[in-house]
């Protein structure tokens, strides 16, 4: 880490924008890497050089930085996106997918209780399909993260799919 610390530090700020800016072959930025990757001092250090626009540059798969970092699991990243950024929250891939939805299909309590706090109404946002992260939550069958959602947003309970199904029709 040092390494990168020395070499950041007598760079030129807008170059150092340019470079982290860039995507490889997969639309994957060097933050995107590195929140996937769990590297955790790299994407705290990289973060500052990354404005709001940069910071939501989607690669292929549709994924900013803070939703890989959801889909990961890793919670200390997506800390460190939230408080550099909190509107990232709102990003979406497109499938309109924020990255509650995401921590909210792969079981991950702890981020999803994170972003809820974050004031706004990420668990009413629907997918194109309809389905909300709590439709995710019930059918992946991850009842914490079920809780979680229902504690904060009970008013989501309501809510139906393109399809009309509402979210507790358990399998």
């Amino acid at each position: 880490m040092a390494s990168l610390k020395g070499t950041v530090d007598g760079a030129e700020e807008g170059k150092l924008r340019e470079v982290f800016a860039k995507q490889n072959q997969g639309g994957e930025t060097a933050l995107y890497v590195a929140a996937e990757y769990g590297y955790v001092d790299m994407v705290r250090e990289m973060i500052q050089y990354y404005d709001l626009a940069d910071v939501g540059i989607k690669a292929r798969n549709g994924f900013d930085a803070l939703h890989i970092a959801a889909k990961q699991g890793d919670l200390d990243i997506v800390k460190i996106l939230m408080e550099a950024h909190s509107e990232l929250a709102m990003t979406v891939d497109p499938s309109n997918t924020t990255a509650l939805h995401t921590a909210a299909t792969q079981g991950h309590t702890e981020i999803m209780k994170f972003l809820l706090e974050t004031g706004s109404s990420l668990a009413a946002i629907a997918r194109s399909n309809g389905k909300t992260a709590l439709h995710s939550a019930a059918r992946n069958g991850h009842l914490e993260v079920v809780k979680a959602i229902l504690e904060k947003e009970p008013g989501v309970v309501t809510k139906t799919d393109k399809k009309d199904k509402r979210h507790f029709i358990w399998r």
